[in-house]
């Protein structure tokens, strides 16, 4: 399917399901124009479009969906819009980028998204006030199980201690993670969950691996002690390729 249309279908369906009134204070809708190139969702298109153009780029479908916490400020929104994508090289792309290629983790088979959307007001992109707001958490949720449904990935990789537990909450395997003082060390108990469980709305069970990493634009991916594999980020790299050599081509299952 076209990356084009698919994204747009995806931004159809996160203006129905979080809408622009119950976004809590601090928090705004991401505007338009969006960013054209390569960026994460909302803020683009959630694709890799270097070296092909957009419109030779498909969607994903049952690749390794890569999930951030949320997008960014207002003003590197609007950095990343004038400068045609995200920066590549820095950041959470920079290491990110890394860890994809050592884990052989093809980034035209990756979706590259959030769990809780909008952009935090101003310039101050730590300071997002959404995580702890029940209405537009429960509304965030809900479109990160639509995004699920959607993509129907084999693989997730989640960023970071703050995405695991919204994750968990779509699914039972992964309720180990439903905690809110998420350390490294509990996520290097659990580095890779093989097959955890999301209900569709059809009633059906898509399963997928889960692979949860430190944040790739902090350092703390170089203090993992992932158990069963190597210490620091050779040992996230060894997990990422392991669960998505493990998970194949995912595909729902009956309840």
């Amino acid at each position: 399917m076209s990356g084009t249309s698919c994204v747009d279908l995806l931004h159809e369906a996160m203006s129905e399901i979080v809408p622009p009134e119950i976004y809590p204070r601090g928090v705004i809708p991401i505007p338009t124009p969006k960013i054209a190139g390569t960026a994460f969702f909302p803020g683009g298109s959630g694709l890799y479009l270097e070296g092909d153009g957009q419109s030779k780029v498909e969607f994903p479908l049952h690749g390794a969906m890569v999930l951030g916490h949320n997008f960014d400020s207002e003003a590197g929104f609007g950095e990343s819009v004038n400068r045609g994508k995200e920066k590549l090289s820095t950041g959470a792309w920079g290491r990110l980028l890394k860890l994809l290629a050592g884990a052989e983790v093809p980034v035209a088979r990756c979706f590259f998204t959030n769990a809780f959307m909008g952009l935090c007001e101003g310039d101050d992109s730590f300071d997002y006030s959404g995580r702890a707001h029940g209405a537009f958490r429960t509304a965030c949720s809900a479109f990160l199980r639509a995004q699920i449904e959607f993509q129907r990935p084999r693989l997730i990789l989640t960023l970071g201690r703050h995405v695991p537990p919204i994750l968990a909450e779509l699914s039972h395997e992964l309720s180990v993670w439903l905690r809110t003082d998420l350390r490294l060390d509990d996520l290097d108990a659990t580095p890779l969950i093989p097959n955890a469980g999301f209900q569709l709305s059809s009633g059906w069970i898509h399963r997928a691996a889960v692979v949860p990493l430190a944040h790739p634009s902090m350092p703390n991916g170089s203090r993992r002690k992932p158990s069963g594999y190597s210490p620091g980020w050779k040992g996230e790299m060894e997990v990422i390729r392991t669960g998505w050599g493990e998970s194949g081509d995912a595909m729902p299952v009956g309840v």
